[in-house]
This record gives structure tokens, C-alpha cells and sequence, in this order.
């Protein structure tokens, strides 16, 4: 780390008008708060994050949105073989879906590239 960032980084924890002045320059509040709910710990075992619970950015909602249809009214939606139950997190890459594979009768995770990244070759190599 370089000296001028190592002061500023010593600067910034021990100055709090500065701080809140650098995250309100980085994003809006509610970015913030947003973020906060996203990064908590959670146990694997909890429900997921629905939809209707949590106010998820527009494009991630075009995600659920384009689920294919299901039978069961306790799931989200269809993603191939994939039942989706609930969205573990989302973040500027994209989002993670809670599913239930039916070939391997066990619970996995699906990582979905953000739709605005899906068209992009350094997105999606970024994913990889």
C-alpha cells in the first residue's frame, strides 16, 4: 500500500465527518443500507431473501421475472432443471438463486450474471 493511501486510509478511521462525506460522494443511503442487509451474516439453513421482502435493484427483478413457470407455489420459478426458491444475495455482477435440483435431490446455488454484464465478453469472462 502507498504512503498517501495509508494516510488517507488512517485519515478516514479516526475522521467520521469524512466518512460519511466519502459515502454519501460513493452512493445514496439507501445503497448503503442496502448493502448492509446484503453482507450480514446469515446461516446457510435460513430462508432466503424473496423478492417481495427485500427491494432488489430493477434488473435483478428482470431475472425473477423471466423464470420460467412452476407447480409448485412455494418456488419462485423454473431455471432449467432448477426449481428457484429464493435469492441468497445479489451485487453489481449479478445475483445468487436458491434452487432445488431434482436429478441430484439436494440444494444449490446458482450464480446469475447481472443481464446489463450477459452481453459483455469481459463480463462474462470476468465470471468465470
Amino acid at each position: 500500500m502507498a504512503s498517501d493511501e495509508r494516510d488517507l486510509m488512517a485519515h478516514l478511521d479516526g475522521c467520521a465527518p469524512c466518512r460519511r462525506e466519502l459515502e454519501q460522494r460513493a452512493a445514496e443511503p439507501s445503497s448503503w443500507d442496502e448493502a448492509k442487509q446484503l453482507l450480514q451474516p446469515r446461516e446457510f439453513d435460513e430462508e432466503p431473501v424473496c423478492a417481495e421482502q427485500s427491494r432488489l435493484p430493477l434488473e435483478m427483478q428482470h431475472v425473477l421475472d423471466a423464470l420460467g413457470p412452476t407447480d409448485d407455489p412455494e418456488m419462485l420459478g423454473r431455471l432449467g432443471g432448477y426449481e428457484v426458491s429464493g435469492v441468497v444475495g445479489s451485487g453489481a455482477m449479478g445475483m445468487v438463486l436458491k434452487a432445488f435440483d431434482k436429478s441430484l435431490d439436494r440444494t444449490v446455488a446458482i450464480k446469475v450474471l447481472a443481464p446489463h454484464l450477459a452481453s459483455s465478453g469481459a463480463g462474462v469472462r470476468c465470471n468465470r
